[in-house]
């Protein structure tokens, strides 16, 4: 068995690129882990959000009961409008609901409405999900009469 001698010793038991290959193997992880928490939350707070219009919506169909559909659909959406910063105009936020209001009509006497809206949901970063998810969320609204 041979001894390395001189200047190859000496590489032999260099560490001082060692937190850079460290660093190398774990920050696409460990960014890929942010920025997949990032698209969770956005995704949750828009569900949120799409679900708190539609309780709005339900809210102002129970209390008012010759709401028209129409107006149910406005109110859903206007949650959806925000305000411009230097005009005061309104403009259309990027992600907008459809929403459906369809009336049933059980056998038990007990009619009803419901309200449906959904949202295609599209993450920020293109490549890190190639898919669309759809977001829903659906309420009744009793008959009252």
């Amino acid at each position: 068995m041979t001894r390395t001698s001189g200047p190859f010793l000496r590489l032999s038991n260099c560490e001082s690129g060692s937190t850079a290959a460290e660093f190398a193997l774990i920050a696409l992880p460990m960014l890929l882990l942010i920025l997949g928490i990032i698209e969770f939350g956005r995704g949750l707070y828009l569900y949120n959000r799409m679900s708190f219009a539609v309780d709005r919506a339900v809210r102002i169909g129970i209390t008012h009961p010759e709401a028209t559909d129409q107006q149910l659909t406005d109110e859903v959406l206007a949650e959806f409008v925000t305000s411009g910063a230097a005009s005061g105009s309104g403009t259309l936020s990027d992600v907008r609901p459809t929403v459906e209001i369809t009336f049933v009509d059980v056998p038990s006497g007990l009619d009803f409405k419901v309200l449906s809206a959904r949202m295609l949901f599209k993450p920020l970063i293109p490549d890190l999900l190639d898919k669309q998810f759809t977001l829903g969320v659906t309420r009744r609204i009793p008959k009252i009469t």
